[in-house]
């Protein structure tokens, strides 16, 4: 691993915006489409939309269990968003409709966050900003954040990124403000959602191990890692007083089954959910051939890391290390090659450089079209039935809902006990 992370470079505003305000701008649109195809959340979301209207009827309190499906599931998922969800709605705003593009506003602003983790990593804004880039286009990085889930899964994300973000300038210099705010973030992120929780301890370890190992370090990450208790503890304390420790515990274990799973998934090609003209794939692969050639293995370590302790949600997490493999090999590899390939052709990195992103942008837009995707909501002709059902049956009726559709992308039996 390298000894210390790179300074970093200053840079002008205008050169920020060249590369910024078109990844902004090409992951809304990239984000929006499958979102204004649907007038209804995209895949999931009806548990927290079940558990935002508990909040709401209980005046806010906690309680035990959800009403979602009569099911007497234990009401133990961080609130944090449940409860921003239920006080927007409380105040007359259309839950379901807050669903829908709330996840997409916060999966946007994701994008600048990958920026400020990036060139506080590796040092320079240009890689940085490419970074984010990729990370705008990726499907992988918003897929399962703009859906109706993505309420916690976005806002986990975000609050994530800000935690590390904090946490690497805590590395760098470890100061009372930067190991407070790496406390606040991440207490907000367990308070938020506890796969995002497990990608800050697994990042901000690894660059511990990396280029923190020092006395003084150790425990400035120790003091945030007490702050961010004490910020959450007043909802894992509750739980614990409810449910005992066996309740965590057991939601951990569920997930280690997919870990066999999630790594043939990622050897053998559906890492970056694209569904055609994978081109992030091939291109950050030799990113990461690039590092591990120069002995750089920061981002390598990383992104295995989160790829085998997070089984359910590793790959979103894990397109943030693959937007940095991608754009180190699109900076340092791929556009001075195209220089060199075409030394009289005075515009062919340009021309490089709109082909990858035409091809990144088809990539991720023709994601939408495939059924692998979670990006599909309800159709008006099923939400009708579904209402006709809870307008015209006994309330007490029972249902098996069969659908053929793996459990993840199910949206039709995550919605049915809601609607």
């Amino acid at each position: 691993m390298i000894a210390t992370p790179r300074p970093t470079w200053t840079h002008r505003r205008a050169e920020i915006a060249l590369l910024l305000v078109p990844a902004l701008t090409l992951g809304a649109i990239a984000r929006f489409v499958p979102i204004a195809n649907v007038s209804f959340p995209l895949n999931d979301g009806g548990l927290f939309y079940v558990m935002s209207q508990d909040l709401v009827r209980l005046g806010f309190a906690l309680p035990d269990v959800t009403s979602y499906n009569n099911a007497g599931i234990p009401f133990a998922y961080p609130p944090l968003a449940l409860y921003a969800l239920g006080i927007l709605s409380a105040a007359g705003l259309d839950a379901i409709q807050l669903l829908r593009w709330i996840p997409f506003v916060v999966s946007v602003m994701t994008i600048p966050l990958v920026y400020l983790v990036a060139k506080e990593l590796l040092g320079s804004w240009r890689i940085a900003g490419v970074a984010a880039l990729a990370f705008a286009l990726i499907p992988r990085s918003y897929e399962w954040t703009i859906t109706g889930g993505g309420l916690t899964r976005g806002l986990g994300m975000a609050m994530a990124l800000l935690a590390i973000w904090q946490g690497l300038r805590l590395i760098r210099t470890p100061n009372p403000m930067h190991v407070a705010l790496t406390g606040l973030f991440g207490g907000l992120t367990v308070l938020t959602h506890p796969e995002a929780s497990l990608f800050v301890v697994i990042t901000l370890g690894t660059f511990v191990a990396a280029f923190g190992r020092t006395i003084r370090t150790a425990m400035a990450m120790v003091i945030a890692g007490i702050i961010g208790g004490l910020v959450s503890a007043p909802w894992w304390l509750s739980i614990l007083l409810l449910h005992g420790p066996g309740l965590l515990v057991g939601a951990a274990d569920s997930r280690t089954a997919q870990l066999p799973n999630a790594l043939r998934n990622f050897l053998f090609g559906d890492f970056t959910g694209a569904s055609a003209l994978d081109i992030f794939l091939g291109i950050g692969f030799v990113g990461l051939l690039v590092q591990v050639g120069r002995g750089r293995y920061v981002l390598p370590v990383w992104l295995l890391g989160l790829v085998i302790f997070i089984v359910a949600a590793g790959f979103t997490f894990a397109a943030v290390p693959w937007a940095m493999l991608t754009a180190i090999a699109v900076m340092e590899v791929v556009l001075p090659s195209a220089g060199r390939l075409f030394p009289a052709h005075v515009h062919a990195r340009a021309i490089v450089t709109g082909g990858l992103l035409g091809a990144g942008m088809l990539a991720t837009l023709a994601t939408g079209y495939s059924t692998a995707t979670p990006i599909h909501g309800l159709s008006p002709e099923q939400r009708s039935a579904m209402q006709w059902i809870n307008e015209s049956l006994p309330p007490d009726a029972r249902f098996v809902v069969v659908t053929g559709v793996d459990w993840p992308k199910d949206a039709t039996s995550e919605w049915f006990p809601a609607l």
